[in-house]
């Protein structure tokens, strides 16, 4: 469906602070839905599974979302929660926390990955497993923000470049599965040369046609 409009950066930064000194004792529990008020009811809204077992940092996400274009947030806490949720609705963007009750670190993001292989996942990290958020950039996260402090229009484009990023990854496989199969169909094979390396990669289908087995 068509995204919503990034509204115009306004340089304001949440933290911690300040969102537990405004709304002290009103932490929501986990599963509620919050959408943006206000907005293009005519636009579909971006679905957000946010799983986090902090309340006041799911409670800040959530609050950022609140005000951002059409956004849809359901909230879980532990990682055996995530299964009935990704069964039960369809979402467009994963927001997930590397350290939950049930799961710790790289687990956590290739779990969900597993779970969700097509959805673009966003993990929110603290400043003390930030290597470990890059490195789940390399499994295949689309980003990684640091909680804390936030700034919302800097929120709000992660979520929707990463969105759009998924889709071109996803396009892409699409496109090479489709040009596999039909050169097994036709009997045609490619080739690529990387002068840099000096390197020559072969299709599946050479390795066929000239009755050689690939090392991959």
């Amino acid at each position: 469906h068509v995204l919503p409009p990034i509204p115009p950066a306004t340089g304001q930064i949440l933290t911690d602070r300040s969102i537990r000194s405004r709304h002290a004792g009103s932490l929501p529990p986990a599963g509620t839905w919050c959408s943006s008020k206000g907005k293009n009811m005519s636009v579909m809204p971006i679905r957000v599974l946010l799983i986090e077992d902090s309340p006041l940092d799911a409670f800040l996400a959530i609050e950022v979302l609140k005000g951002g274009p059409g956004f849809q947030v359901v909230h879980k806490k532990t990682l055996a929660e995530v299964v009935g949720a990704l069964s039960a609705r369809s979402f467009d963007v994963v927001l997930v926390d590397l350290g939950l009750p049930d799961s710790e670190g790289l687990a956590t993001a290739t779990a969900v990955m597993q779970w969700g292989p097509a959805l673009p996942i966003i993990i929110l990290t603290g400043n003390d497993d930030d290597a470990a958020a890059r490195q789940a950039i390399k499994l295949g996260a689309q980003d990684y923000l640091v909680k804390g402090t936030i700034v919302p229009d800097l929120f709000y484009r992660s979520i929707r470049y990463s969105i759009e990023r998924k889709k071109a990854e996803q396009a892409l496989k699409e496109s090479e599965a489709f040009l596999r199969r039909s050169q097994e169909i036709a009997h045609i094979g490619s080739w690529r040369f990387h002068a840099d390396s000096q390197e020559i990669n072969w299709s599946q289908e050479v390795f066929r046609i000239l009755g050689m087995e690939s090392e991959s």
